[in-house]
């Protein structure tokens, strides 16, 4: 038998232990976790864990908040996992803990699991040193091939679909997103001069002041992007944030990390869930734009009307590795841009397949050249 062959330390305080309640990301993992009998979870250290259980060596992942976010039988090296950081990972080890240990009697949770070759059974030869390699299809489905030593290849295939993959039902998803997004604590950047001016392209100027563009990326449509502004103070690029140029300074307020120009501002959120229920939150622009890009999503902002002071637009979070998107339209009294008093009210509906959004979701005005 093996017994603990790594842990691998996250944070430096981790050194010292984290100690205290354990506390779960999901129920499916707390389920797993007691169904296996693994003693003093407590008492595991923050970061990643190994054990052996039978003749498989479990993993067990708690983070910073002493939240056990991961447990499955350890099929990927770690330096694969930060090399190239996917959500399939974690769905395919806690996928075969369950088929070995039935963690849970659902038989048709893994029917869109489909083996192209070997089975669930040929996957007790696979370690996390066997040579693997996972590729996104088309964004639309996820192939995970080994070559296993002596024993030739196993391989499998299933579609990107968030609740497939997240292991949850979407009601459940929808109101751990809400709940933990209100909690989030942003990342603060207070570095907020340009290094590097060299791709800006003038845009526009207003009397003294020009306006600089640092393109992004484009989503959907070309007028729903990611591009920044800036403008020069003495010899130094910074964020535009002018109530001058409305539209340009609430793309930055959503983009940029909140700085001592580009401060955060409230959001009156209606979250959109499950058969049109809605979840009335208050919170910051901060906790929704980072908590989404902490969860794997890339931001694009599209303005589609600025009347009356108010800046109306749509932001899209996009997740390529789970086929979804949250679409947030919103509007912004931007007469109050320069007292830091403007609120954003909001309406957001949750996990959208991506292939629904163009049809469903952009707004026509968008379209239009």
């Amino acid at each position: 038998m093996r017994r603990i062959v790594s842990v691998v330390l996250f944070f430096l305080t981790a050194i010292y232990g984290a100690w205290g309640q354990a506390k779960y990301a999901s129920k499916h993992i707390e389920q797993a976790v007691r169904k296996l009998r693994i003693e003093s979870v407590d008492s595991i250290p923050v970061g990643v864990y190994t054990m052996d259980k039978d003749k498989h060596l479990v993993v067990v992942r708690k983070n910073k908040n002493n939240v056990i976010e991961h447990i499955g039988i350890k099929l990927f090296p770690e330096d694969m996992r930060n090399a190239n950081p996917l959500p399939v990972y974690d769905f395919i080890e806690y996928a075969y803990l369950n088929k070995e240990y039935a963690i849970t009697d659902d038989n048709l949770a893994y029917s869109d699991v489909r083996f192209v070759k070997g089975s669930w059974k040929d996957m007790r030869f696979i370690s996390d040193s066997t040579e693997c390699t996972v590729k996104n299809v088309d964004s639309k489905s996820y192939s995970v091939e080994w070559n296993v030593k002596d024993k030739g290849t196993v391989s499998m295939v299933f579609p990107i679909k968030y609740s497939l993959i997240l292991g949850e039902s979407r009601r459940q998803i929808e109101q751990d997103f809400i709940d933990n997004v209100c909690k989030y604590s942003p990342q603060y950047n207070v570095d907020v001069v340009l290094s590097d001016s060299s791709n800006l392209k003038k845009m526009t100027e207003k009397g003294d002041m020009v306006v600089y563009e640092l393109a992004g990326e484009v989503y959907l449509d070309p007028l729903v992007n990611s591009n920044t502004y800036y403008c020069k103070h003495d010899s130094v690029f910074m964020p535009l944030f002018e109530e001058a140029f409305p539209e340009l300074t609430v793309k930055n307020v959503i983009l940029f990390n909140s700085n001592d120009i580009l401060r955060d501002f409230f959001v009156e959120a209606r979250f959109v869930r499950m058969e049109n229920d809605v979840d009335v939150r208050t919170l910051t622009l901060r906790q929704l734009v980072d908590f989404a890009v902490a969860e794997g999503c890339k931001p694009y902002v599209g303005i589609s009307a600025v009347k009356d002071n108010v800046v109306k637009g749509t932001l899209f979070f996009y997740n390529s590795a789970l086929g979804y998107d949250h679409i947030v339209s919103f509007t912004a009294d931007v007469s109050k841009i320069e007292t830091h008093e403007m609120e954003l009210k909001a309406r957001v509906y949750l996990f959208s397949p991506t292939t629904n959004v163009k049809e469903l979701f952009l707004d026509e005005n968008l379209k239009k050249k």
